[in-house]
């Protein structure tokens, strides 16, 4: 039974105790608890933040690697564009030859067709006594053989000759043509090619604007995810330090308890040694009169 009161007296003490300081406990705990409700948002900000990261990253990334095709589809095309220039450049070449030959061409076939004229000119005006009497000059058959055939000869090559440079300037004029068709198929394709070149150039111009302003966002980002982790270790240091006042009042509440309680053994073990000499005292006067009325009296001696 006294070991039940004791315990019942320490309960009541440490109660005693907890109601005398239940202010400076609440707000221990509630300041801790406020800390770890901050700290758990700014770990869900955070955790939002790194997932956003991740995206943009991620978008960058594919930016990057359009704005590397872009790069590579725009080498591609400049590449064909030098093909396309060397092979109008080329062709420039043999244009300005063919010019060359069809000048040279119209200036044979002028002079020809020039003697060809005067000297048609010249036969028209001798008349063809001229021929008759080149004819009846001849001393035998066979100078007059010789120089039917002379004349005949040279009228012959004349024609010829004439016929032969204009089909020489025909050709050359055809060729010219084909080269100058050529020439603006290539320019055309040319200048589909630097079109497309541009659109593409406009593209990737775009895709750098789009990387940079993603690698700024991913900076951003970044800073705002250090400033939240640095937020979060502090708070983690601000909750440890609670932590630690809380630990220290609960543990100076225990030693005012155990200081109590041991103070209370003490006063119990008084009371009871008190107790026990007072029952050893009643003890020895066994031997003396007792009234009826409750009263102790000292015993008489004989």
């Amino acid at each position: 039974m006294k070991k039940l009161g004791v315990k019942i007296i320490g309960i009541l003490i440490v109660g005693i105790v907890l109601l005398q300081n239940p202010m400076v406990i609440a707000a221990s705990s509630g300041e801790t608890k406020k800390l770890e409700n901050e700290q758990s948002e700014i770990n869900k900000d955070r955790q939002e933040a790194e997932k956003d990261l991740k995206d943009v990253q991620a978008q960058k990334s594919e930016t990057v690697k359009q704005v590397e095709e872009l790069s590579t589809q725009i080498s591609d095309y400049q590449s064909q564009i030098d093909t396309l220039d060397s092979q109008i450049t080329e062709l420039n070449t043999k244009i300005q030859e063919s010019e060359k030959q069809l000048a040279k061409a119209q200036e044979d076939y002028t002079k020809q067709e020039e003697l060809l004229e005067a000297r048609l000119v010249a036969t028209y005006e001798a008349g063809e006594t001229s021929y008759l009497d080149f004819l009846l000059s001849s001393d035998s058959i066979t100078d007059l053989i010789s120089n039917y055939y002379l004349i005949t000869e040279v009228a012959t090559n004349d024609t010829e000759l004439l016929e032969k440079i204009q089909k020489q300037k025909q050709q050359i004029e055809e060729a010219k043509k084909t080269l100058e068709t050529s020439k603006q198929e290539l320019a055309t394709s040319k200048a589909s090619k630097q079109s497309v070149t541009t659109q593409l150039e406009t593209a990737k111009k775009e895709k750098n604007q789009q990387v940079a302003k993603l690698s700024q966002d991913e900076k951003e980002i970044q800073e705002h995810i250090d400033e939240l982790r640095n937020a979060s270790a502090q708070i983690e240091k601000e909750i440890k330090a609670a932590q630690a006042r809380y630990a220290a009042q609960i543990a100076e509440l225990n030693n005012k308890n155990n200081n109590k309680n041991n103070g209370n053994n003490n006063n119990n073990n008084s009371s009871n040694k008190g107790d026990a000499n007072t029952s050893t005292g009643g003890s020895s006067n066994s031997g003396g009169n007792y009234n009826g009325g409750g009263k102790r009296y000292p015993s008489k001696t004989s």
